[in-house]
């Protein structure tokens, strides 16, 4: 498996991967949540505003993963953080290491940028990806829980 920073050329592969997890997946809705679809169907503006990392297996994009710093794409992130935004895998490339390696790539980043922590968001009833911050050694940071068009956001953080 190979994980590099996304390019422009990679905005197509990143929002089909998107699409495929979070709309596909049932987690994000175009109806009833037509922002945050467009938002995360815009892969082009996050590669030019943040990292977007991609992993590749056989030359074959399987997953990605967005770190950034600050505005506009960062929710709850403070000095010193990276936060890791919109995780996803391909659903015929889990349970593969995928996901694990691309967290990983995030940690490698945010110490490479001087970064002491990281900290993410995740639906409540996103427990396998849960079970992975956990097994990362991510813990929760209850205080940091947010609301957005409804749906409460839980958040986890890990020193790195």
């Amino acid at each position: 498996m190979q994980i590099r920073k996304a390019t422009a050329d990679d905005a197509g592969a990143v929002t089909a991967i998107i699409e495929a997890v979070y709309i596909g997946g049932g987690w994000a809705d175009p109806v009833t949540s037509p922002d945050y679809v467009r938002s995360l169907r815009d892969a082009g503006t996050r590669i030019a505003l943040a990292t977007v990392l991609l992993a590749e297996q056989d030359g074959t994009p399987v997953g990605t993963v967005t770190a950034t710093d600050g505005p506009p794409l960062a929710n709850i992130v403070r000095p010193g953080e990276l936060e890791v935004r919109m995780l996803a895998v391909q659903p015929d490339a889990r349970r593969r290491g995928v996901a694990r390696a691309l967290m990983q790539a995030c940690e490698e980043l945010a110490r490479a940028t001087g970064k002491t922590r990281l900290v993410l968001s995740t639906e409540s009833a996103m427990t396998a990806a849960q079970a992975l911050y956990e097994s990362l050694g991510f813990v929760r940071t209850p205080d940091r829980d947010w609301t957005i068009h409804g749906t409460t956001l839980i958040t986890y953080a890990r020193s790195v």
